[in-house]
């Protein structure tokens, strides 16, 4: 799943992505009870749908990470000079 790649990828950059409405235990959350109701196919496009958006909220977690870190190498920069 891609929420678990940008996961992945982003702690082997040092930064975290926890945020996201949709993490392990949600996915569970909703597939277990959609099962037992017999109904996979709703309970796969929920997942679908909000795993996505997970996804990009962790992108856009990251990014802003991305820039804060990039913003202080700047400063330190300066400060030597």
């Amino acid at each position: 799943m891609l929420v678990s790649y940008v996961k992945a990828r982003a702690e082997g950059l040092n930064f975290t992505a926890k945020v996201g409405i949709l993490s392990r235990v949600e996915r569970y959350i909703v597939l277990l009870p959609l099962l037992l109701f017999n109904q996979p196919f709703l309970a796969v496009a929920i997942i679908a749908v909000l795993g996505n958006f997970t996804a990009l909220q962790r992108i856009a977690c990251v990014r802003t990470q991305g820039h804060e870190r990039m913003r202080k190498a700047r400063e330190a920069k300066e400060y030597i000079h």
